[in-house]
């Protein structure tokens, strides 16, 4: 079933105008710097691995001996880069501390300045205020606000006086008057290529991405893969404590946004469509089965014998977890009805990794999940009972 996923777990960098050959058969001719993506030796079941390479919209099928075996193109996307802005809203209120430093002297700001650098170690900043001259010597917590907020500075008064001043910032209470840019924006550019999808084999992430497929998910002659489904909005999103409605940082998104997956053949069908809210999906192994989450809120088995190329997990008759959703540390119970077997319950976080095992001994419907070392996140609850394995689609850690 598996011995023709192909899989970046190993790259292999072809240098420009290479024709390799192998008994003397010629095969590949590239021009350019390219990288070989070879399938690792637990998806091959022991047989070589395929080899694939992707040009601009081409993907390449090669044997193990870089000979051509199915050269397909695919249709590609202009993709306009997601752009990220961060800001936040303070909401400190402030008590100021100024005193007065050498009262009757009348300071410029070159004097101002090295009357301060004498007295101390740190870096001025001078900024111009309205009618006043600050030489701020350090800012409130500044990996948060960068410098929008002065902690201790000396202040040029417009009659020559200096003043020294020191600000409290105490309890959040009320809001300042405008939002302010904590973190420079970023950019990030999606790919409308194949590949946004990562493995995980027995709890191991494989180096690399799924490129293409041609008895993974159906049993025919034709070669699969995964592309990202894109659509251009803005959104915002708003975080931290929140007082009389308004929330203490906002994050301003505009750009293409990755808002699904589609399974595709080297026919150009599409076989499959999913909803994400994330920019990649993750596939994971576990015994005989494959499974796919595209956002690690819905989780799908590949099912070839079935109408669908991936079949929804669904929640297996006869258990119960409750809480569904959960606190870190919370316990999760698990129900189920009475059996003369034991039954085995694995924990899988989204990429694959087993969290935890536990069993429902025979006679007994309960047993207990211990959530204390989870992060916040999704995770699938899988229950076996002998060699017959049934899924529970989720539970939610926050």
């Amino acid at each position: 079933m598996m011995k023709k996923l192909l899989l970046s777990g190993v790259a292999m960098v072809v240098a420009s105008t290479v024709v390799a050959q192998v008994s003397d058969t010629p095969v590949f001719e590239h021009e350019t710097r390219c990288t070989l993506d070879v399938a690792p030796p637990e998806i091959c079941d022991g047989n070589l691995p395929q080899i694939v390479y992707t040009n601009e919209n081409e993907i390449v099928v090669l044997d193990d001996n870089f000979k051509e075996i199915k050269r397909f193109s695919f249709e590609t996307q202009e993709v306009k880069p997601v752009e990220t802005d961060y800001r936040a809203l303070p909401i400190f209120a402030t008590d100021k501390e100024e005193y007065p430093v050498a009262e009757g002297t009348k300071f410029t700001v070159g004097t101002a300045l090295s009357y301060i650098q004498e007295n101390l170690n740190n870096n001025i900043k001078v900024e111009e205020h309205g009618t006043e001259t600050w030489f701020v010597c350090e800012y409130y917590d500044s990996w948060r606000y960068e410098e929008n907020f002065p902690r201790v500075y000396y202040s040029l008064k417009s009659d020559g006086s200096l003043w020294y001043t020191y600000i409290l910032y105490k309890e959040i209470t009320a809001y300042s008057d405008k939002w302010i840019q904590i973190h420079e924006p970023t950019v990030y550019e999606y790919t409308s290529y194949p590949g946004n999808t990562y493995l995980n084999i027995n709890g191991r992430e494989i180096d690399g991405s799924l490129t293409a497929t041609q008895k993974l998910f159906n049993d025919d002659d034709a070669y699969e893969y995964i592309v990202p489904i894109f659509t251009y909005k803005t959104a915002e999103y708003y975080e931290g404590a929140c007082i009389n409605g308004m929330y203490e940082y906002k994050t301003a998104e505009v750009g293409d946004f990755v808002t699904g997956f589609k399974i595709m053949n080297d026919k150009g069908e599409t076989l499959q469509t999913f909803n994400s809210s994330w920019h990649r999906m993750y596939a994971f192994i576990l015994g005989e089965n494959i499974y796919f989450t595209p956002d690690s809120e819905k989780y799908y088995r590949v099912n070839k014998s079935g109408s669908s190329t991936l079949a929804e997990v669904s929640m297996p008759s006869g258990v119960s977890i409750s809480p569904r959703v959960a606190q870190n540390s919370t316990p999760v119970n698990i129900t189920a009805t009475e059996s003369d077997s034991d039954r085995t319950i694995k924990v899988i976080s989204a990429n694959g990794s087993i969290m935890t095992t536990t069993k429902i001994p025979a006679g007994s419907t309960s047993a207990t999940i211990n959530t204390s070392r989870f992060r916040s996140g999704t995770y699938i609850v899988l229950v076996s009972e002998g060699d017959k394995m049934v899924e529970n689609c989720k539970i939610i850690i926050r």
